[in-house]
């Protein structure tokens, strides 16, 4: 039970006195001033894309949703809204088909990630922390390093639909730089943060003692069998690489771009069958004369952040409080729109394979971050706790539950996140011949037929699948005689 235990108190009776300095104005004007900040600076999420939906997702859905981002833009301006609100409209206009759209708000999203990340390598960062009277709402949407990665991968979808195969390997370059550096750029966000959180609990004399801590560590607990593939690395990027290095003709590029991404994968995932096929075939440097077909999958939605409280009963530690808690994102598994896919031709019917597991990604940098975020989040809730506590001494009863309303209303967990990004993504690579339908079923939806004509060396279907009754979307693209 947190907050609990006199020793995680000990700043309390340092903290009171200064209250009685902060808090000599008159009730009215603490009411006042309660109200006002509850309602306009407690930090309110933008409506989450995802769960504003409530009926199927189709095209009509997203053309209809897109329609709304477009009137935003046009009446807020560009640049106006939260990171998260970016890549998710980036998400919306994909998936509507307008590329134009989603490269727009993608690249305003990038832009602000690279000015980020920048300022961190230079040695100028510094982790801003929310003010401890609201909550982390109040501040910028920093994404995890999975979304900045996925960004450029996404980018790189874009620009192969619309046969701009250099521009597709600019991203998938720029998704592999921000790799190189994500292990030091976390580690300078993680050393910020409890630098922060370090200094402000000093300056309280607050402390938390590990009974304290027990309760959320237990429920947490559950995360900790996900494993990445190698920090921060995801196996993605260096396939789709390879695969595009294989077409130009660098097969030894493409070799190594394989031998990363079966190295990641080897132990952990059946999709590293298909990889280690596909490094076999840069062997023959082109020389196989047959026409290939990969197919990626992704299957699913990633885990919701929602929001889970976990209340603090104090009446151990005193009858003085109404009210005290700590909000925590919490990580909400949701469904894969089927087990595989088929894809069947001439010569037979083949099943995609998981290459990449996306909650294993998102699930370990979560835990990863997670223990400065409950320091915050609990060194909060003291403070609020304290003021509750500071107000009922200087004016009574009716001063206590104002500010324990406030407490109430300002106790959010930060849930934003870029709703779309897969559960997992599988992959498949068959062979096809010109003018022959090549068929793909998801099952629980009706087939998919696809037909290459003879200028077609080779092909990347993208089938993007969300919930099990959801519309299934198919992008495809193909690669023309050399």
């Amino acid at each position: 039970v947190l907050l609990t235990l006199k020793e995680d108190f000990n700043f309390f009776h340092n903290y009171i006195s200064s209250m009685q300095r902060e808090l000599k104005f008159s009730l009215k004007t603490l009411i006042g001033f309660t109200l006002f900040f509850s309602f306009f600076s407690c930090g309110v999420p933008e409506p989450s894309f995802y769960a504003s939906s409530k009926g199927k997702l189709d095209k009509a859905y997203f053309q209809k949703r897109l329609a709304k981002i477009k009137e935003t833009l046009k009446g807020e301006g560009e640049k106006k809204k939260s990171l998260d609100w970016y890549l998710n409209g980036g998400s919306i206009a994909r998936y509507a088909y307008d590329l134009k759209t989603s490269f727009k708000l993608w690249d305003i999203a990038d832009e602000r990630i690279n000015l980020y990340e920048s300022r961190l390598l230079a040695q100028k960062g510094a982790q801003e922390l929310g003010s401890l009277l609201t909550n982390d709402l109040s501040l910028p949407y920093t994404p995890p390093i999975y979304e900045r990665v996925y960004l450029n991968f996404s980018q790189a979808l874009n620009d192969l639909s619309l046969n701009k195969t250099r521009d597709a390997h600019i991203e998938l370059n720029r998704a592999l730089e921000r790799l190189k550096y994500a292990e030091y750029i976390f580690k300078k966000e993680i050393e910020n943060s409890k630098r922060q959180n370090e200094q402000e609990a000093k300056e309280r004399d607050f402390k938390i003692s590990d009974k304290t801590l027990l309760p959320i560590e237990r429920a947490y607990s559950v995360l900790n069998r996900y494993k990445p593939y190698r920090k921060f690395e995801n196996p993605i990027v260096y396939y789709l690489k390879g695969i595009l290095y294989y077409e130009e003709g660098d097969y030894n590029n493409a070799a190594d771009m394989f031998k990363v991404a079966y190295a990641l994968t080897r132990k952990k995932e059946p999709g590293a069958k298909v990889v280690a096929s596909d490094w076999f075939l840069t062997q023959k440097k082109g020389k196989d004369r047959k026409h290939h077909l990969w197919v990626i999958y992704l299957n699913g939605l990633s885990f919701e952040k929602v929001e889970k409280v976990f209340h603090l009963p104090l009446f151990i530690f005193s009858d003085e409080v109404i009210y005290s808690g700590v909000a925590l994102p919490w990580l909400k598994e949701r469904p894969k729109t089927s087990k595989t896919l088929y894809i069947t031709t001439g010569s037979g019917t083949y099943k995609t394979l998981r290459l990449v597991d996306m909650d294993a990604l998102v699930a370990w940098e979560f835990r990863k971050r997670l223990p400065s975020i409950v320091f915050r989040e609990i060194l909060r809730a003291a403070v609020k706790t304290a003021a509750q506590y500071g107000a009922k001494k200087l004016f009574g009863g009716l001063a206590q539950l104002v500010v324990a309303l406030y407490q109430f209303a300002t106790t959010r967990a930060d849930t934003r996140q870029w709703d779309w990004l897969p559960k997992e993504i599988q992959i498949a690579r068959v062979d096809f011949r010109p003018n022959e339908p090549v068929i793909i079923r998801v099952p629980g939806h009706r087939a998919k037929v696809f037909k290459f004509g003879p200028s077609v060396r080779d092909a990347i279907i993208i089938v993007r699948g969300f919930k099990p009754q959801d519309e299934v979307l198919y992008y495809a693209i193909s690669f023309k005689e050399r």
